[in-house]
């Protein structure tokens, strides 16, 4: 089964789209409380927040209105950007993220990743991959990683894929499912086909 989970990317506690990854070519969209009551009206039941802010900043900053998205919806929340400490990682939770989105600290800290992992359990922690020529980008999609997408989602259950190139994302993402997973099967009871692409 196919879940869609819709996306929110903010700066300056607005809904921004940035094209290919680059922070000086903007699209502002509005609020953000008012585009999640919008996803919640259409049904959808979770949602998935980028402080754009907290990722080239690597620190969280948009906490406030992650609290008030979460207090002021029934959204089931992923919230990813800035996520760089424990700090950040306590302060997402405590704002109201049901599970916490990571990607640089995944490829440049994987001990430190591992140890949110054992704390607060895998159903909470989502691998971020943003991906530019194969490769994961980091620090709000400003350094581009030597980790290979591949190698890096055979360990994770759980992934939120984005073409920061924005070429050929379907193809991309049928690539990835059958590259990690295709192995698999979903009758062996022992697999782990539990892996989730969002």
């Amino acid at each position: 089964m196919i879940e869609l989970i819709p996306a929110i990317d903010i700066i300056e506690g607005k809904c921004v789209r940035l094209t290919k990854g680059d922070y000086a070519q903007k699209t502002v969209y509005g609020d953000p409380l008012e585009m999640a009551r919008e996803f919640e009206r259409i049904g959808y039941r979770r949602l998935h927040v980028v402080d754009l802010d907290g990722a080239k900043s690597r620190h969280i900053v948009n906490k406030e209105v992650l609290r008030k998205l979460a207090c002021e919806t029934n959204l089931i929340i992923d919230f990813g950007g800035g996520i760089k400490s424990n700090d950040d990682i306590k302060a997402a939770f405590d704002n109201g993220a049901s599970m916490v989105t990571v990607g640089s600290v995944a490829v440049v800290q994987p001990d430190l990743f591992g140890s949110w992992l054992e704390t607060y359990g895998p159903e909470r922690m989502i691998l971020g991959a943003d991906v530019r020529n194969g490769l994961i980008s980091i620090n709000g999609w400003k350094d581009d990683s030597m980790e290979e997408l591949l190698h890096r989602c055979r360990r994770q259950e759980r992934v939120v894929y984005r073409d920061i190139e924005g070429r050929h994302a379907v193809r991309s993402c049928y690539r990835l499912i059958q590259d990690s997973y295709g192995h698999l099967s979903p009758s062996q009871p022992d697999s782990k086909w539990r892996g989730q692409l969002y």
